[in-house]
């Protein structure tokens, strides 16, 4: 892989030539996501069949424990990847090889809707498979693709730092506005097996995308990289080698977590430890390049503990971890705007009149899919990002220095007010109303804004705060509270469940209930954030030549 140094001493810094690879990898996986996800809890209760085609749809409570034991495994793994990749790949590897099992996670979520797979296996089985997969594809992505982002940066360019961690929420976002309008509309008229493989197809584009653009970016090798490069040597790994390696390790464990039966475990099992033959299946001389390989990556093992037991691995560890664990209960509200707002826009009167003035048109009237309502989330996020970057934090910034921390406490109250009337929206529907979707629409501007001061704002702080050989660690940590919060809420939609059929929380308490959970995790966290030292850490290191004959490479080294 190659990298490219951006000119110093320059005026005004330009953006790393890299950049723009990462940003469009990024908007094809987030359609690619975001279309997955959209329309996972309408399929799971109203298109889920079994093998022989009948009826075999999930209870809306039980929906919800499946959408939230899918997400806490896609914010779990990460903290894998990350470790995976600061110790021994590196990020772009990481990245390339986790990319292929997200793809084949794809590929079994289309196979519920093809008649000779479901003869092989039952569509939950597919389900819980492809779930799976997806969730342990994430944890190569996730933590890596924004700490790779901050890489791409030497520490005069570090002024462009706050404004790229927008872009790359924008390409975000962009692909999660076009993806969840357009999935709903494929589900409804072509079902899951073109609705989920095109997901799919984008997610093979966005991992092609990202493979062409190898030779522009600026690439920090991993501990045991360092250890090679420092003695000369290289770490001659193929491509199918980490492949095998975490599909072996992980997708039995991802399985398990989607509610897989015994019997798919055992087969992914059977497939995985295949896969393990085949990895330790070699040549004399492979089996050599693998011993010397192993002794760096157990010295990386050794190098990388030292760095998170040092003074400033830990206060990054534990002082960022305090914060987290508040943010984890916003990410237990957020989250639901995929799964019980989807419930609730079921039974409301979805008909958008835009109809004004001088425009008429038929079209500006029309009826939305209880998936397509999330489709606001992104399109709002397109417009808050300039809104807030220009606008409304330099205003307040005359007043008040508007801090990282600010901003994310500020976001609790907000998100507690959007669930506050999502809650009031739910009390009309038990008085047997059908309230307007513009109920949803006035709550999703409040939680969207809500999400810009909190995950935003702690997506680039989490990064300054992480010291140099940690900040993909730092990335999974901070990608756990989004795996916390999805537990707490599928934890709730379980324990709620009567052995009657009956729910224990249900309506307007349900929404009430995390209104003020959100409002207390608000305090505290201000509370917190009072004792917590702020650092910056910015990566410092200059590019090198290290000849490789397998990839023709060059690897970044630290000055």
């Amino acid at each position: 892989m190659a990298t490219q140094s951006t000119t110093s001493g320059a005026d005004k810094p330009k953006m790393p030539g890299g950049i723009p690879y990462i940003i469009g990898n990024e908007a094809a996986e987030r359609f690619s996501y975001y279309g997955m996800r959209t329309i996972l809890v309408i399929f799971m209760t109203k298109y889920l069949v079994d093998s022989s085609g009948s009826a075999d749809a999930m209870t809306p409570e039980e929906a919800k424990v499946w959408y939230h034991s899918f997400s806490t495994a896609v914010y779990a793994f990460p903290i894998l990847g990350a470790l995976l990749s600061d110790i021994f790949w590196g990020k772009y590897k990481t990245i390339m090889a986790l990319s292929v099992v997200y793809c084949l996670g794809h590929l079994s979520l289309a196979f519920m809707d093809v008649h000779a797979m479901t003869q092989l296996l039952e569509p939950r089985t597919w389900l819980a498979l492809g779930l799976g997969l997806i969730a342990v594809g994430s944890g190569g992505i996730k933590p890596c693709v924004s700490a790779h982002v901050g890489d791409q940066f030497k520490p005069h360019q570090k002024t462009l730092l706050d404004k790229i961690f927008s872009y790359f929420y924008f390409s975000i976002n962009f692909g999660a506005f076009l993806s969840t309008l357009a999935t709903p509309w494929l589900l409804q008229a072509y079902g899951p097996a073109v609705a989920f493989g095109i997901p799919g197809l984008l997610m093979f584009i966005a991992t092609y995308f990202f493979w062409i653009g190898r030779t522009k970016f600026t690439a920090i090798p991993s501990v045991a990289e360092k250890l090679a490069i420092k003695d000369g040597a290289k770490l001659n790994e193929n491509f199918m080698k980490p492949l095998m390696l975490v599909m072996m390790v992980l997708t039995p464990v991802s399985a398990a977590m989607m509610g897989a039966g015994i019997g798919t475990i055992l087969l992914v099992t059977a497939l995985a430890l295949l896969a393990f033959g085949f990895y330790f299946f070699r040549t004399g001389d492979q089996r050599e390049q693998f011993k010397k390989t192993n002794k760096y990556n157990v010295q990386g093992t050794l190098d990388f503990s030292k760095e998170v037991f040092s003074k400033k691995g830990l206060k990054a560890l534990f002082g960022l971890g305090v914060l987290y664990v508040f943010i984890a209960v916003f990410w237990c509200l957020f989250d639901q705007t995929g799964s019980s707002w989807v419930l609730q826009a079921d039974n409301m009167n979805r008909w958008v009149d835009l109809r004004f003035g001088p425009f008429q048109m038929s079209w500006l009237n029309f009826e939305l899919l209880p998936s397509q309502i999330q489709a606001l989330n992104p399109l709002l996020i397109l417009s808050y990002i300039p809104l807030f970057n220009f606008v409304i934090y330099p205003l307040f910034q005359k007043f008040v220095d508007v801090t990282p921390l600010r901003k994310i406490g500020t976001g609790f109250f907000l998100t507690a007010i959007s669930f506050a009337i999502i809650a009031q929206a739910e009390s009309l529907i038990e008085a047997g109303q059908t309230p307007s979707i513009m109920w949803q629409f006035v709550a999703y501007a409040i939680i969207t804004a809500g999400e810009v001061l909190i995950s935003i704002t702690a997506l680039e702080f989490s990064y300054t705060q992480a010291p140099h050989a940690m900040k993909s660690i730092i990335m999974g940590v901070f990608l756990l509270s989004v795996s916390l919060g999805n537990t707490i809420t599928a934890i709730v939609n379980s324990v709620i469940q009567n052995p009657d059929g009956t729910v224990a929380l249900t309506g307007t308490e349900y929404y009430m209930f995390f209104t003020q959970l959100v409002i207390a995790a608000g305090v505290a966290f201000i509370i917190a954030a009072k004792f917590y030292k702020e650092e910056s850490y910015i990566q410092d290191y200059e590019v090198e030549r290290v000849d490789n004959p397998e990839t023709d490479a060059e690897a970044t080294t630290y000055a």
